[in-house]
């Protein structure tokens, strides 16, 4: 497949190649995204827990 011909004066100038910019490595985002994930599930849980119903009502009156 190759670039459109209005894009080929523009590669040119920027010194790029077709192909380049592959992402290497990037196991720390995904890391990260994970902890950021699992860390807001916790804190929803966390928050359902605490606006749990305490009373002392028996559940038939609720």
């Amino acid at each position: 497949m190759t670039a459109p011909t209005f894009l080929i004066p523009l590669l040119w100038a920027a010194e790029l190649k077709p192909g380049e910019g592959l992402i290497v490595g990037g196991w720390e985002f995904v890391w990260a995204a994970w902890g950021v994930t699992w860390a807001a599930l916790a804190l929803y849980a966390l928050s359902l827990w605490l606006r749990r119903e305490t009373s002392e009502t028996p559940k038939e009156l609720r």
